[in-house]
């Protein structure tokens, strides 16, 4: 999810209508499927909502670590080139689910272009994919030098001070399960991550925190998570 600040006096930004601000949300295709995707997007519809759909035009040829319906799925692209039709943005999410060499990616964005009728104009990389620009200090960048996991940082940061503020034992232990699946999530993330980078991951855990600016921690996060060989 997306939100922008509220427009300045000096900012350039003009929003639609007239208004404030915008809020947009990026769908990863990861795990989407004809039985989970629709009923979300069918209610973003309904609450007028129209937001961005990411795709993988190629179905990969190995097994996927986190994978999901490609657009070679006949049944699948007709969904998405409705919610097209609806007004929906349709993105790229990588070629497919699994490295592509260059000969490779040039084939899925055409097919992209040949599905929906442009070139993608938003592109988010999938995890596990090596032709990502992912590491390095010159990759790094903003919060990334700060905290590996900065989006949890600041969810913990925020639910510390909605304890604070409202100190109930039903929030304590609704906010106890959030930290804990957090938690699970950040060592299934890492332990993808550390597979598909094993160097210039291990380099960047090192010298970055999971969730701040001091000595790197979760060292554990290398190994295999549940369901990650």
């Amino acid at each position: 999810m997306i939100l922008s600040a509220t427009v300045s006096p000096h900012s350039r930004v003009i929003w639609p209508d007239g208004k404030a601000f915008a809020f947009s949300i990026f769908d990863d295709t990861d795990l989407t499927t004809l039985r989970n995707g629709p009923p979300v997007h069918d209610l973003l519809a309904e609450c007028g909502l129209r937001t961005t759909k990411s795709v993988w035009p190629l179905r990969g040829a190995g097994e996927p670590a986190i994978g999901g319906a490609t657009c070679e799925d006949p049944e699948f692209l007709a969904w998405v080139r409705g919610l097209q039709e609806q007004g929906f943005e349709i993105a790229l999410h990588n070629v497919t689910y699994e490295t592509s060499p260059r000969e490779q990616t040039l084939r899925g964005l055409d097919r992209f272009r040949e599905l929906f009728g442009h070139d993608p104009v938003t592109h988010a990389n999938h995890a596990t994919c090596r032709e990502n620009i992912y590491w390095g200090s010159s990759r790094c960048t903003g919060p990334y030098r700060l905290a590996r996991h900065p989006i949890y940082s600041g969810g913990c940061m925020a639910y510390i001070g909605l304890l604070m503020a409202h100190p109930t034992v039903p929030l304590a232990i609704a906010l106890t399960g959030w930290a804990v699946s957090i938690g699970m999530r950040m060592r299934y993330e890492e332990a993808i991550l550390t597979q598909a980078f094993p160097e210039d991951y291990a380099d960047y855990r090192r010298r970055v925190g999971a969730l701040g600016p001091w000595p790197a921690t979760m060292d554990k996060s290398a190994a295999p998570a549940a369901g990650v060989q």
